[in-house]
């Protein structure tokens, strides 16, 4: 929170349109907590799960057979990551956000890891981030009816099933804790909604924030 305060004050700005995707999406309520008068709306793009849902987290929960518990790098960029994340051509934002949860080890192979304190403190539940204090604007943007590339086509009708419940859940969940936010839940989106409908989150994004 004190990052995004010291950038604010580097840039001599008073009050700013904050925009966080996954878990800087708890980045975005600990500062409105903290800092509501620096705060004219906010964007949350595909928030964070509660924390209690991750404290457990499974890295691997649903990794395709055949990847090892210790893959190659090549293996888990093709078998994993592009799995989870659904992307047909490998981008500099995947690479990027590969190397959020995972290095490789001195064996030449993937070793999960959080590399950034901040995330290990929301997924292991020991900041739970307080919605009930946001005083500014809400727009939250969700994705809707993702299927990843690798499901077999006798499968694909039950991931959707799955993948939509778990979404609508996510999507209810936020209303519940932000009264009168703005939800908007786009099909076709995977996690991180802004690899893969990057432009239509932009779109939403721009419209809220030129209200």
């Amino acid at each position: 929170m004190e990052d995004v305060r010291s950038f604010l004050d580097l840039l001599e700005t008073k009050t700013a349109n904050l925009v966080g995707a996954s878990i800087g999406s708890d980045v975005l309520t600990g500062f409105a907590e903290k800092y509501p008068e620096r705060i004219e709306k906010l964007v949350y793009v595909d928030e964070a799960s509660d924390p209690s849902e991750l404290a457990h987290l499974d890295p691997f929960a649903i990794v395709p057979p055949g990847l090892t518990a210790q893959p190659t790098r090549a293996d888990f960029r093709a078998k994993y990551w592009r799995f989870i994340e659904g992307a047909e051509t490998w981008t500099p934002a995947l690479e990027a956000d590969m190397h959020f949860g995972q290095a490789v080890g001195p064996s030449g192979r993937i070793e999960l890891q959080l590399s950034d304190s901040l995330a290990a403190s929301f997924i292991r539940g020991k900041a739970i981030p307080d919605h009930s204090r946001i005083r500014a604007p809400v727009l939250a943007i969700f994705s809707h009816g993702y299927i990843w590339a690798t499901v077999s086509p006798g499968q694909r009708e039950a991931a959707r099933r799955a993948w939509n419940q778990e979404r609508e859940r996510h999507a209810e969940r936020f209303r519940q804790l932000v009264p009168g936010a703005e939800v908007v839940v786009l099909d076709g989106g995977a996690h991180p909604l802004l690899i893969q409908r990057g432009n239509d989150v932009v779109r939403v994004a721009r419209t809220f924030l030129l209200k």
